[in-house]
């Protein structure tokens, strides 16, 4: 059973860390008064003009900056109150720190929160709550401290406390902040202060600051209530209040010799990774671990050209799959690129592989965060695709035969150490893989096993093909034109679309015939409503992992659920776009669906995530229940069986990086049947139920589709390849369902050949 993870015992002690964690939004923040003359009168009748109050923040930065180390009693008060219940505590704790990377959190009650020790060497950190700690190399700066999570999470938060105390201390502390706004002069205890409102997008926060020459931080308040909001219904009218209070500063004195001395607590296990825990990784094998690495060549992004190819029997290569929006990649690339350079002159090559991204965009973001990487342009995504890139940051280490030899899917505080390990073992000739070249096997997946005949074809580009709605025909996206079929290959209707990206849904947002239709892709392309004649309705963000459609309240009207990789969980929108509810309970929510699970007759949403389990939302946003499927499920969707009085959720994955596997499961979790595919079946990205029937269609990444029986949880049929990234849909006939498949190059309809006796 996989071990709850730490961030989870240590949230509520640790309520300020949503400072840190949260997305900051914004620049050049703006200064409000209260007076028409702009500027602003506090309570003690002082006046501050727009320019003053930013100088009491840059005098302060100025303060910070040259102090080379500091002591600091820190006080903590959380007090929340949503649905009905309070709850309120007090930690506190001693934080020294002195530049540039030795820092200490000792709490003064050990058996609470996390105590942090970086020596400067050594990074420990130990939770004594669950008696575990782990160990890493420290990080060089203040700021390689900032970005680490369990950091950010560990009863100190990050803002102010430690932004004061970075290189740039003015920049780090008003990143993300959109105004601020002069209070006055006030009293704290008998410290004269001067009281500063801040507000960023997720949340207000203010900030008393000593009035005299020595301008140090008194006291600092966060209101947390808008990104409470944003959590639920539950939370909408709820409150949370973090007051930290800091007393006795010491600043440039001798500090104790065992200031920064770390001892493991009695009885405490030692473990890798904290975030993780000890038991089942997070990140399952992928197959291409131990096999000839895809090639790719791809332009640079300082004009220049790349080829894999060209670097076997050269270099150890580090491809990192990345993009600029996204929050654990930017935590982990200044670590990926340390490492890199160090290992530089040991024929180590590191290509941070950007997902889809504009060339402005990317120079822009290397140079506000003094990052020297080379980066190469995935601007179609097909190199992630190559690489089955399901969520990012995917770190890839290919070794110089030009085998895979590891994959790490999401960011972890050790990758650093991890990664100098695997490559230290590379380097010296050894190897990570199990297997160093293809099976047989694996050679001969997805060749046809027969059981499907094709119908009809149509040549094109077509990435994307869903049932029309009435099951009767199929909507098939071909470039920025959707075109609709009937079962006979008669075309009905072509709409030029608005919008981008390559995949489609087809929706009743407006309840009306001809419905709408939804247009988006992974990651880089918003999702775009389109009506019946090709114009936008409406866009959502980007980030986008999956979409599915449901009437979830009857109305006769489709909801439009978004599962968003990295941090933003499900949404579900209405037919006008307008956010219904959204959960962050889960991260890099990889499929999503709805269905009647427990056949109480309402829908729920039902997901997968990077925890690789599935998980139930009722229609108002609240998480039912987590199921395990006994594999890691990425795919699922969902299918009502005859005479069943619930539907039952069909989960696809795979098992300790074998072949993929397929699981039915009841409401209750209970296995059903479990299906295994060949063993050339890696990552499915797309899985139809025919409607009418006991039939699904599932494709996976190599080009292998299979027609699956659902009642009798057996393969009916493998077609031929159908290329790296092919889509499935179903379309009705008075005989048995047509399977369409949209390979990139044709349509094509596919007629399932039964034995004698057999129905669909």
């Amino acid at each position: 059973m996989r071990r709850v993870p730490l961030v989870l015992f240590i949230a509520v002690a640790a309520a300020a860390c949503q400072i840190g964690c949260s997305p900051k939004q914004g620049a050049n923040p703006t200064t409000s008064s209260s007076s028409p003359s702009g500027s602003s009168q506090g309570a003690a009748g002082t006046m501050m003009t727009p320019d003053e109050t930013l100088q009491l923040i840059r005098n302060l930065s100025n303060f910070y900056r040259e102090k080379h180390s500091f002591q600091v009693q820190f006080e903590q008060q959380f007090a929340m109150e949503a649905a009905g219940m309070k709850n309120a505590m007090e930690s506190r704790a001693v934080i020294t720190l002195e530049r540039p990377n030795r820092f200490s959190l000792r709490q003064a009650d050990a058996a609470m929160g996390a105590e942090v020790i970086s020596d400067g060497k050594q990074l420990s950190i130990s939770v004594p709550m669950i008696k575990q700690y782990s160990q890493s190399t420290a990080p060089e700066t203040i700021e390689e401290l900032l970005v680490n999570p369990l950091i950010n999470s560990s009863g100190g938060g990050r803002g102010p406390l430690l932004d004061i105390f970075a290189s740039d201390p003015y920049k780090t502390l008003m990143d993300g902040v959109t105004s601020v706004n002069y209070v006055g002069r006030e009293k704290i205890g008998d410290v004269d202060t001067h009281h500063l409102k801040l507000v960023q997008a997720q949340f207000d926060w203010e900030m008393w600051i000593k009035a005299d020459k020595q301008p140090s931080l008194v006291q600092a308040r966060f209101d947390m209530s808008k990104a409470m909001a944003a959590a639920g219904p539950m939370f909408q009218n709820g409150k949370m209040i973090v007051t930290q209070t800091y007393k006795d500063w010491q600043f440039d004195t001798k500090l104790p010799d065992d200031a920064f001395a770390f001892v493991p607590p009695e009885g405490s296990k030692k473990i890798d990774d904290l975030l993780a825990g000890d038991d089942e990784p997070d990140e399952p094998s992928s197959p291409l671990v131990g096999k000839p690495a895809p090639d790719i060549e791809q332009e640079l992004l300082d004009g220049s050209h790349f080829s894999l190819k060209g670097l076997k029997d050269q270099k150890v290569v580090i491809l990192d799959f990345w993009a600029t929006w996204c929050g654990p990649c930017v935590q982990e690339m200044p670590i990926i690129a340390k490492v890199a350079d160090e290992y530089r002159d040991k024929d180590v090559a590191l290509y941070c592989v950007n997902q889809r991204e504009d060339a402005g965009k990317i120079r822009k973001f290397l140079d506000q965060k003094s990052l020297n990487v080379t980066v190469s342009l995935d601007a179609t995504g097909d190199a992630g695709d190559s690489y089955e890139v399901s969520g990012i940051p995917t770190l890839v280490l290919i070794d110089k035969a030009g085998v895979v030899q590891s994959i790490h899917v999401g960011f972890s505080p050790s990758i650093g150490d991890q990664l100098k390990r695997e490559l230290d073992v590379l380097l010296a000739g050894g190897t990570l893989a199990t297997r160093t070249s293809p099976s047989k096997e694996d050679e001969d997946a997805g060749e046809p096993a027969g059981g499907l005949e094709q119908v009809w074809q149509k040549q094109g580009r077509y990435t994307s093909v869903a049932s029309a709605g009435d099951g009767k025909s199929v909507v098939a996206l071909n470039e920025n034109v959707a075109e609709f079929y009937d079962a006979a290959g008669d075309q009905s209707r072509v709409v030029k679309l608005a919008g981008k990206g390559n995949l489609l849904r087809s929706a009743r947002l407006s309840g009306n015939e001809p419905g709408e239709l939804l247009r988006y892709d992974s990651w880089t392309t918003p999702l775009t409503a389109v009506g019946p004649e090709g114009e936008s309705l409406w866009t959502q963000g980007m980030g986008i992992d999956d979409v599915w459609v449901a009437d979830l309240d009857r109305d006769g009207k489709d909801e439009v659920i978004v599962g968003y990789n990295g941090r933003d969980g499900v949404h579900v929108f209405n037919g006008d776009g307008e956010r219904r509810w959204q959960s962050n309970s889960i991260g890099n929510v990889w499929h999503v669906t709805a269905g009647d699970l427990d056949g109480d007759g309402k829908l729920e949403v039902i997901t997968t995530s990077a925890a690789g389990k599935v998980h139930q939302f009722d229609g108002q946003g609240t998480a039912r229940q987590t199921l395990d499927p006994g594999i890691y499920g990425n795919m699922v969707r969902v299918v009502r069986l005859p005479d069943a009085t619930a539907d039952i959720a069909l989960v696809i994955g795979s098992h300790a990086g074998k072949h993929a596997q397929m699981v039915a499961l009841n409401g209750d979790g209970e296995k059903l049947w479990q299906l295994d595919f060949q063993d050339g079946a890696k990552h499915c990205d797309s899985l139809a139920i025919a409607p009418g029937s006991t039939w699904a269609a599932a494709v996976f990444r190599d080009g292998y589709v299979c027609v699956i029986d659902l009642k009798a949880g057996k393969i009916l049929a493998v077609g031929p390849k159908q290329g790296k990234t092919a889509e499935v849909a179903w379309t009705a006939t008075d005989a048995s369902p047509l399977l369409v498949i949209a390979s990139n190059d044709s349509l094509t309809a596919w007629q399932v050949k039964l034995d004698a006796g057999e129905t669909p």
